[in-house]
């Protein structure tokens, strides 16, 4: 669990780049260009319905920082899909380092500690949702 300044700081950090109307965009920007095998999955997807999932995705994130019940159920049924649609738990890593750029960019007040309070919160989201994932993420021959 999180630290009370590690979730204070990545709330008030969160609330900040919300305002932002280009972080989504951006976001998507930087993880989309962060591998090909991204790319090729985004390729062709509705852009105002991705970004909705992530803004309700670190909504998540920061209720799961807040220790809210019934959201291992969640993350573990995230992980489920997303191996489903083979979606290799390394790319949850670009995803961390996307958002977490994004949140440098947008945040005017972010510096070394919001950026380890968002790495602190992020991690276990991200490790529930690979560890859900199991071995059923490498593509049928």
């Amino acid at each position: 669990m999180s630290s009370e300044d590690d979730r204070r700081r990545f709330h008030e950090s969160l609330e900040r780049v919300s305002r932002d109307a280009t972080f989504y965009d951006r976001f998507y920007r930087h993880f989309i260009g962060s591998s090909d095998e991204i790319a090729a999955i985004f390729k062709g997807r509705d852009v105002l319905y991705i970004q909705q999932k992530l803004k309700t995705t670190l909504e998540m994130v920061a209720n799961n920082a807040d220790g809210d019940p019934g959201l291992d159920r969640y993350l573990e049924m995230l992980g489920r899909i997303h191996a489903r649609l083979y979606i290799s738990p390394n790319m949850f890593e670009h995803w961390r380092d996307a958002l977490i750029k994004t949140a440098a960019e947008s945040d005017p007040a972010f510096d070394e500690a919001t950026e380890r309070a968002w790495r602190r919160i992020i991690e276990p989201v991200v490790a529930k949702i690979s560890a859900a994932q199991g071995s059923g993420v490498s593509r049928p021959r």
